[in-house]
């Protein structure tokens, strides 16, 4: 497989390898498929944990961890009209006890 491919791509790929090799071992019970339906299950459970892990990071970036301390850094659109609206409360709140 080529490095340039994303893993999402990757387990595309390997999915359609197991999907093949798992229908010919099924209609023709060929010993060669076996192995190649095997070794695209094996192939797919690295790239699965793989991915689950970019999943974490990526969210993390995005939403951060509260637990971990880890900040939002890259606040999409939601999340930025969700931290204006807390700040509008905020403020909305501090004016009502200021009076």
């Amino acid at each position: 497989m080529n490095d340039d491919l994303d893993t999402h791509e990757k387990i595309v790929r390997a999915m359609l390898r197991y999907s093949e090799a798992n229908t010919r071992f099924e209609l023709f019970g060929f010993m060669t498929s076996s192995r190649v339906a095997r070794m695209a299950l094996s192939e797919l459970y690295k790239l699965v944990r793989l991915r689950r892990q970019e999943i974490k990071i990526r969210r993390e970036q995005i939403h951060g961890h509260k637990e971990l301390g880890i900040e939002p850094t890259e606040p999409n659109d939601r999340r930025k009209r969700k931290i204006q609206r807390n700040l509008q409360k905020q403020q909305a709140k501090n004016q009502d006890t200021d009076t």
